[in-house]
């Protein structure tokens, strides 16, 4: 049974031998505002929930009660749905990378962020170019309203994600994960309706 974020914040604190008062301080909230998240009368923000899994060293994950391992990514149970899944989410996206990392071999970790860096980099290049982002987000000597730039940046990224290896997909799992099928039907509802003509909208 999964345990509840206030239970969870107040084990451990009580693991470490620290009065809720100092915990506060070191938390920078008031001890009122702690006694209410650990006995659950209140909901804390991100920022509190980034800043209390920094403090006891333990993920956002375990806080939430979501995974049982204290720490990083390993063990985490990607197939296990969880609140927000069937959404397209940061934290969706944010477990879908995880999910590939885990399916490719250690040495295309890198790779695998500089595809998705290039990616975003892309998005960035075009919200400047429609105006809805500053200019000063592009790199020193970039051309963000040059659609050669841009062509260059998605043509330099599909080059760099050919080169990914990964294991044996098939032995190490047979199902496809929540996260994953949430991006993939939404990118497929996205060419359906973006190019209607082509044979992927056929079901």
């Amino acid at each position: 049974m999964e345990k509840s974020f206030s239970v969870t914040l107040s084990e451990l604190r009580k693991e470490k031998h620290i009065t809720q008062k100092n915990a506060a301080k070191s938390l920078g909230i008031s001890q009122a505002l702690l006694s209410h998240y650990e006995k659950g009368i209140r909901e804390c923000n991100r920022e509190f929930l980034v800043k209390a899994a920094d403090f006891y060293g333990v993920s956002c994950d375990y806080l939430l009660g979501r995974t049982e391992e204290r720490t990083g990514e390993v063990g985490l149970d990607i197939h296990k749905a969880v609140s927000g899944d069937s959404e397209l989410s940061t934290e969706t996206l944010e477990r879908a990378c995880i999910a590939i990392k885990e399916m490719l071999d250690g040495g295309a970790d890198e790779r695998l962020n500089l595809v998705i860096a290039a990616e975003i980099y892309r998005c960035i290049l075009l919200g400047i170019k429609a105006g809805a982002l500053p200019e000063k987000w592009a790199c020193a000597g970039s051309k963000p309203y040059s659609e050669f730039y841009l062509d260059s940046v998605a043509a330099a990224s599909a080059q760099y994600a050919a080169g990914i290896k990964g294991g044996s997909p098939a032995k190490k799992w047979k199902d496809v994960p929540p996260c994953i099928e949430t991006i993939a039907q939404a990118v497929r509802e996205l060419l359906r309706s973006s190019f209607s003509s082509l044979p992927f909208n056929e079901d």
